[in-house]
């Protein structure tokens, strides 16, 4: 019987027509990355939606594959690209990769500032049922726009927002005082951060702490403030901080923290 001679067809990109290979025309796992040539799938050859997770062997997408910006986010349907469908590494060289914004009221929008003395020097008398200003007098940091330390009036300025107070002042023999944050302006004035009960015995020598944290919506485009400390009793010179005398630094008696959120 005569041989029939083999026929072998071949096919190049040229005799195929866009769109004639179908993904019902291949075999699953069919195309694989070895019947790929470098940077031959683009863009304009990917229907949309076309290539699902079922279509792709595990790891046979690299980057020597695809053509730069061939791969776009409407070419990718959601839930399809799996830890099983990237190869174990990512080469982004040459690739320039964007991030979202991120907000970070924590590390940039904060301010805080402080009461300090020098070393040796108490922290000043406390007036007996009064509402006594704390002496901020030092700005150790400042990242909200618009916000300022006045270190002769011991006052902050704040813009409008929504902010986070966390403070602390001590006193030493008042009896019972408490922290708060006093609004000076605008109108009307009063007491918008409410500190915790304190209470330093005046037959006692113990130096206490009241704090508070507060949670403050302020309105008015620029809105002054005052750290202040009601104690009971009057107590000169050190009624409002003991001091340490530590040779090389600072006395501090209160702290303001003040992260702008919103």
């Amino acid at each position: 019987m005569p041989q029939i001679p083999q026929i072998v067809l071949l096919f190049f990109t040229a005799d195929i027509n866009n769109g004639a290979i179908t993904t019902d025309k291949l075999a699953i796992d069919a195309v694989d990355a070895t019947k790929l040539a470098d940077d031959c799938v683009l863009n304009e050859h990917i229907t949309t939606g076309a290539v699902g997770a079922a279509e792709l062997a595990d790891s046979s997408v690299i980057a020597t594959k695809l053509g730069t910006n061939a791969v776009v986010t409407a070419k990718i349907l959601d839930a399809n690209v799996t830890a099983a469908k990237l190869a174990t590494t990512l080469d982004l060289s040459g690739k320039t990769l964007t991030l979202p914004a991120i907000n970070e009221p924590f590390s940039k929008q904060f301010l805080y500032v402080v009461e300090e003395a020098a070393s040796g020097t108490a922290g000043g008398a406390a007036v007996a049922v009064t509402q006594n200003i704390r002496a901020l007098n030092t700005l150790i940091e400042n990242g909200i726009t618009g916000a300022s330390l006045n270190a002769g009036t011991y006052q902050v300025t704040l813009p409008a927002g929504k902010y986070i107070f966390d403070y602390s002042c001590q006193a030493y023999k008042t009896n019972g005082h408490a922290a708060l944050i006093y609004q000076v302006s605008p109108a009307t004035a009063g007491i918008i951060g409410n500190g915790n009960n304190a209470f330093s015995h005046s037959s006692d020598g113990t130096v206490t702490l009241s704090s508070g944290t507060n949670v403050v919506t302020l309105t008015a485009s620029s809105t002054v403030i005052e750290l202040r400390h009601y104690t009971v009793l009057a107590r000169a010179t050190d009624g409002l901080g003991l001091q340490v005398a530590l040779a090389g630094r600072n006395e501090r008696y209160a702290a303001l923290k003040i992260w702008k959120i919103a």
